[in-house]
């Protein structure tokens, strides 16, 4: 089997023909070749060549070809037609000898423009553009003359920082939050290649910025060989619901008659030398394994793919091979100590659902066919070995807004008031139609949530319970008030509430098989089987099936993302915990929280880091700033740190929630839901036109003639005068003290003695107070004359979802 984890080299390559653009990947001495016609109606042909001694020098010629990681797909700004491809990206981790890929960059490269020479066949010369933030272009000049004859040609790449590394493991996660959430593009650069005679309108480029600013918002991760859209165990039922069609087809097979047999035997063999397509015998499963291992449209689950909309033109085709799915969440893995020397390796997948795509405050709770804002699965992978198999295990747990109709609009307020539709039956049948989904995709349900049982939350909660007594599908219920339950972190109350649902976890159990260890595998070094580099994964039938997971736990708070990040992790260290005893893996532990059974403190932070970064990108994705409560999670305390990142990423919420999620949920929709097409005029107002900024120009033509008024200069005067008089009266009292104290104890002070430079100081001090406080006036002013106009400096989104 090839080692797919070793391919860091992008894999395909495009090629300028006179009517057509060609995607070039060669694979298996195979040349694929997808042709797509320059014209605004897309036509997409598939083609192969194989590859001879002759024209092998030819392919090996890299100089002048633009290679890249696989197509995105096809969007369409007015009348001109674009392919996204992957240009840059990143292995972040190997599963099961399939590399994950993270994507750093994505590129445009045009296929028509309005005024095109259709009888031409001459080449289109194209021009690589950096595209900015504010939506100009601009031309590379860095490429060589003799270059610009060609189509596409290899330049000298900007080396991007690979924020989300740094964003995870720095201690300055404050300051980059808000550096990557302001200037984005500058980690993310986007090309567009247009071509060299056609110039793109401000609308076009436009729809491509929308475009990219939905997929530069979190981490995009994919795979070549790999299923990152289903759980390990749905990918296991796959392959079984193959292998009994192909049983089926066997004995479709055997039931030929014997003499049209024969003459297919005769047929085949003739043909043996010279196509290997033809033969039937075992000694080419490498090549339909390789055939099989390639992700295919019907194997992926359309619900976590984010660039299924704009994959149409190569569904038709059935173009699979030159595409790549993304999901939008997280991943990591990391190697692990128990106890007796033993590693365990765990994977951390968490995948988002686009259905009901959208930000904080503009995407609550359920749509009409039961999708809930902000559904999240994420899957737990661990493997560990013996000395005679390889264990392996999953286990999946979901997270979601709570599925009724309700809404909490921003009104520039720290805790928008909660709305629930009044329409109880209304909310039943769309609960209804939540649950039978879960268990139609994950079985039995246990539902935990996690608001508070106070203020409006409480009404929210009260009416999801309500609707879930009348509820068709058979279910577990338990309402655990985070926030009053570790108020004082008692971990205690978390024991009282595991034991509750310590029986749901019994009966739900988790997927686990193991693998026999074959005796050509080399086995000296423990880190070598672990990490799988040559690990021959994809013959399930040499899998041994323990159990499978047959229920899912279900758990929210109102964002869904702090609390429930919190518990999620509680929950998946039980299962781990469970998981490995079950291997007969000594563990010195105590069966209560929270669960230490990793050989030294090292890897138990480094678990916790793992639901920590978890939590950063999802709630990035959502709120636009990190996670709250992760010192809970990484120290089971609260710490002073953890309180001051929870006040910044509040702000940084605050602000993204009121100023600027409009605009963002409306690319996100634009981009992922299918119900909306790509219209021509996008009527979004951003930039020189911002709400804000026109309120904050008013308020200081407002501010300045108010000032020149006598009643106000008396006002401002008196705050300036009685803060500064108030800061000479306490420190010059605190100075006397001290200066008292020094006549009998000069040895305890440190600093040397001058009344003098302490008075001058003071009184420097006395100005900035004045200064500050008439500042801080002027501040609140012009925070009352925005709530005066929230109307109009809200970003509220234009496009409807559910047209």
């Amino acid at each position: 089997m090839t080692n797919y984890s070793k391919i860091p080299l992008k894999k395909y390559y495009l090629e300028s023909h006179g009517k057509y653009l060609c995607i070039v990947n060669v694979e298996n001495n195979v040349k694929n070749i997808l042709k797509i016609n320059y014209s605004e109606n897309i036509n997409i042909t598939k083609e192969q060549e194989c590859i001879t001694s002759k024209n092998t020098i030819i392919e090996n010629d890299n100089k002048n070809k633009f290679w890249f990681y696989g197509c995105l797909g096809i969007i369409k700004a007015e009348n001109i037609n674009f392919l996204v491809i992957v240009s840059e990206a990143e292995v972040v981790c190997n599963i099961f000898n399939r590399s994950i890929y993270r994507i750093k960059r994505i590129s445009f490269v045009q296929l028509n423009c309005e005024k095109m020479n259709k009888n031409t066949n001459e080449l289109y010369e194209y021009e690589i553009c950096y595209l900015g933030s504010n939506g100009n272009l601009t031309s590379l000049n860095n490429i060589k003359k003799d270059e610009n004859k060609k189509f596409f040609c290899n330049k000298n790449k900007i080396q991007t920082k690979n924020y989300f590394d740094n964003l995870f493991q720095s201690t300055n996660f404050l300051l980059e939050n808000c550096v990557y959430k302001y200037n984005r593009f500058y980690y993310n650069e986007t090309y567009i290649h247009k071509f060299k005679n056609c110039t793109l309108k401000e609308d076009v480029l436009k729809i491509i910025t929308y475009f990219l600013h939905a997929f530069n918002k979190g981490p995009f991760y994919f795979s070549y060989y790999y299923n990152l859209t289903i759980s390990l165990q749905n990918q296991y039922m796959n392959e079984l619901d193959k292998k009994n069609d192909m049983n089926k087809k066997k004995k479709d097979y055997l039931k030929i008659s014997e003499h049209a047999s024969k003459k297919l035997n005769i047929y085949s063999n003739k043909n043996n030398n010279n196509d290997n397509n033809n033969n039937d015998n075992d000694n080419n499963d490498n090549d339909n394994n390789n055939n099989v291992n390639k992700i295919q449209f019907n194997e992926i689950n359309d619900e976590y793919t984010w660039n299924w909309k704009i994959l149409d033109t190569f569904k038709n085709v059935d173009a699979y091979g030159f595409v790549v799915f993304l999901i939008h969440g997280y991943i990591n893995t990391n190697i692990f100590h128990v106890e007796d020397n033993k590693k365990i390796s765990l994977y951390l997948i968490s995948r988002k659902c686009k259905n009901r795509s959208g930000v904080r405050f503009w995407c609550r709770g359920s749509n009409e066919n039961g999708d809930v804002a902000n559904f999240v699965e994420t899957e737990q992978i661990v493997v560990c070995k013996n000395k005679e198999r390889i264990n392996i295990f999953s286990y999946i747990i979901v997270r979601g807004s709570i599925p009724v109709l309700w809404k909490q609009q921003p009104t520039l307020s720290i805790r928008p008031a909660i709305h629930v539709c009044p329409n109880m039956s209304e909310n039943k049948r769309i609960l209804n139609l939540h649950m039978k989904k879960l268990q139609t995709n994950y079985g039995k349900i246990s539902i935990t949530n996690l608001i508070n049982k106070k203020f409006g939350e409480k009404y929210l909660g009260e009416c999801f319970e309500n609707c879930l007594s009348d509820c068709n599908v058979e279910h577990n219920f338990t309402w655990f008030d985070f926030h009053s339950e570790f108020k004082k972190l008692n971990f205690e109350n978390l024991d009282y509430m595991l034991e509750k649902v310590v029986s749901d976890l019994n009966k739900f159990s988790y997927f686990s098989f193991s693998i026999p260890i074959g005796n050509d595998k080399n086995l000296m070094n423990d880190y070598d089987v672990l990490n799988y580099n040559n690990f021959h994964f994809n013959l399930w039938q040499e899998a041994q099936i323990y159990s499978h997971q047959n229920g899912v736990f279900r758990v929210n708070c109102i964002d869904c993302l702090d609390r429930t990040n919190v518990f999620q992790s509680f929950l998946s260290k039980y299962v781990l915990y469970l998981q490995l005893k079950s291997v007969d893996i000594k563990l010195q532990q105590r069966d209560n929280f929270p669960f230490y059974f990793f050989h030294n403190k090292y890897d138990e932070i480094s678990y916790r880091r793992i639901w920590i970064n978890n939590a950063n990108a999802i709630s990035l994705i959502y709120s636009g700033a990190g996670a709250l409560k992760n010192d809970i999670t990484q120290n089971g305390k609260r710490t002073i740190s953890g309180l001051f990142n929870d006040l910044y990423c509040i702000i940084v919420r605050y602000v993204n929630n009121n100023f600027l999620d409009g605009y963002n949920n409306d690319c996100i929709n634009m981009a992922i839901n299918e119900k909306i097409k790509f219209i021509h005029n996008f009527n979004i107002n951003k930039g020189n036109n911002n709400p804000l900024i026109q309120v904050l120009v008013e308020f200081i033509i407002i501010f300045s003639t108010a000032i020149c008024t006598s009643p106000v200069q008396n006002f401002i005067k008196s705050i300036y005068f009685c803060s500064h008089n108030c800061t000479i009266s306490m420190f010059s009292r605190s100075i006397n003290y001290i200066f008292l104290l020094l006549k009998n104890n000069f040895n305890l002070f440190l600093f040397p003695y001058n009344h003098a430079k302490y008075l001058s100081f003071i009184s420097f001090l006395a100005k900035t107070s004045g200064v500050l406080s008439t500042s801080l006036l002027i501040f609140l002013f012009f925070c009352v004359y925005v709530f005066t106009q929230r109307r109009r400096v809200i970003s509220s989104p234009k496009l409807d979802a559910n047209s």
